[in-house]
């Protein structure tokens, strides 16, 4: 198992490397993906202001990018590589100055990432079932800024229209489905010593995700 593991990780690093130079050598960023730098500021900066100010994910999103676009090298793609020094300066330097709502934010965007099917987004997007009167609600919105006891009431109104229930439906299903996981990965641990090095490995990107939540922060 370990050796099946080692070469996976070295096929990956062979077939991802030559793309990691070229955005090395073209951008001065040796990664994937200029996703996570823009994230910080689009998404994870802006979930910090909507808990700050107790304002909408999208009004806080907009006013940032408001903001930094006329500073942005390359304001058609806010994503470009080129943008992504300048967007993870920025986004850091919010989160920096707001460290309390940071904290919160990030606590209750773990159990997005671990715990949602989105399956609320698929069906109402087949127009199979209504998007909610009210706007579709952030979980980790609706914690964060208020806290669980005062947001109790906000949920019980979200969920009483069948969008808001298959949301939370879908994260109680994904939230088992991922305790049974790592329960399996304890066992595999304990019983097949062969599995451990797949145990690590998945550990390791458990980890990884929990990390690269911190850069996402909201989401139903």
């Amino acid at each position: 198992a370990f050796i099946h593991s080692l070469i996976f990780f070295l096929l990956f690093v062979v077939l991802m490397s030559p793309w990691v130079i070229r955005n090395y050598r073209t951008f001065g960023m040796a990664a994937i993906s200029s996703y996570g730098p823009g994230h910080l500021y689009t998404h994870a900066a802006s979930t910090v202001i909507a808990v700050k100010e107790g304002i909408s994910f999208d009004q806080a999103r907009s006013r940032l990018i408001s903001r930094i676009e006329p500073e942005l090298p390359e304001p058609r793609d806010i994503y470009g590589f080129a943008n992504a020094s300048l967007l993870g300066k920025e986004g850091l330097k919010i989160m920096a100055a707001h460290p309390e709502e940071f904290a919160k934010a990030y606590i209750f965007s773990l159990q997005t990432l671990f715990m949602t099917g989105n399956y609320h987004w698929l069906l109402a997007d087949n127009h199979i079932i209504n998007r909610p009167t009210g706007g579709a609600k952030s979980f980790t919105l609706m914690f964060s800024s208020r806290g669980i006891f005062e947001s109790m009431g906000e949920l019980f109104s979200f969920i009483r229209e069948p969008f808001g229930l298959i949301a939370l439906l879908g994260r109680i299903y994904w939230g088992m489905l991922f305790i049974l996981s790592l329960a399996g990965a304890v066992m595999l641990w304990r019983k097949m010593s062969l599995a451990r090095p797949l145990v690590v490995l998945y550990a390791g990107s458990i980890l990884y995700l929990a990390l690269a939540t911190a850069s996402i922060m909201t989401g139903i």
